[in-house]
């Protein structure tokens, strides 16, 4: 069995860390750590809605543009990037 190569690597907050080879696979990692979370639609907009209460409002419409906005609210850092 062939892994695939990680090729995107990004630290939250609290210090957690995910990498994988797309953001979609960022995405899925980072929802499987919320509990309260049922995939990873759910989650992406339960986080914007908890980033709201906070006075940062995030518009997304790809896991790509959603881990950007991430970065732009400084909730992520992008650590590597091949």
């Amino acid at each position: 069995m062939t892994r695939k190569k990680a090729n995107i690597m990004y630290e939250s907050i609290d210090g957690a860390t995910f990498s994988a080879s797309s953001a979609k696979e960022i995405v899925l990692q980072m929802s499987r750590r919320d509990y309260l979370a049922n995939g990873k639609k759910q989650y992406m907009k339960a986080v914007a809605k908890r980033l709201e209460i906070f006075g940062k409002e995030i518009e997304f419409s790809t896991h790509e543009e959603f881990l950007k906005a991430l970065e732009d609210a400084q909730i992520i850092r992008k650590l590597i990037e091949h």
